[in-house]
């Protein structure tokens, strides 16, 4: 395995389970669920939908086996494969979203989307992607986006056992001179 030069939020997250976790996670041996391929798709159609079809491919086929599903996914090898009705279902969500006062005025007032950011703390260097940076009551903020089936008790559970907060607050230090606001957006 190859020295690391950075750790990040996931690299963190993915020790706490175990080390094991984190060599697959270095290595990236996991095997992504659907519930990530759907929260990745969100995120694509959000922040950056020009690039749609760089990552991700629609099978409008009945099954995934046969002739067309093998030369389907050969065609589309390395994006995520999904369905007509992954895009329908994750337009819902987001047009749902969006009529969210706080959340449209904070993507209306976005400088920037999946930001790469870089900061040292104790001398051990990070990097992480910030989803978004903008302008919310005249102060700069970071924000990220959770997909979830719950936005209420069970995603407040999912705050604390994965916590999302050492993430926003490790992003927000890697803007050591600017004061910064942190948003979950479920």
């Amino acid at each position: 395995m190859k020295k690391k030069a950075h750790l990040s939020y996931s690299a963190l997250s993915a020790f706490k389970k175990s080390p094991n976790h984190l060599i697959a996670y270095w290595n990236r041996t996991f095997k992504a669920t659907p519930a990530m391929d759907f929260g990745s798709l969100i995120h694509k159609l959000i922040l950056q939908p020009e690039t749609f079809s760089y990552e991700f491919a629609i099978f409008e086929g009945k099954t995934r086996r046969g002739k067309e599903w093998e030369a389907f996914s050969a065609m589309n090898d390395g994006k995520i494969i999904i369905k007509p009705q992954d895009v329908e279902d994750a337009n819902k969500i987001i047009n749902n979203a969006m009529t969210n006062k706080v959340f449209s005025e904070m993507i209306k007032n976005a400088s920037s989307v999946e930001k790469e950011l870089n900061w040292k703390h104790k001398d051990v260097k990070f990097k992480g992607y910030a989803d978004i940076i903008s302008e919310y009551n005249g102060k700069k903020c970071v924000i990220d986006i959770k997909t979830t089936t719950d936005a209420g008790r069970r995603f407040q559970r999912e705050l604390m056992y994965n916590d999302y907060k050492m993430q926003l607050a490790m992003y927000t230090e890697s803007f050591e001179d600017t004061e910064m606001d942190a948003y979950i957006v479920a």
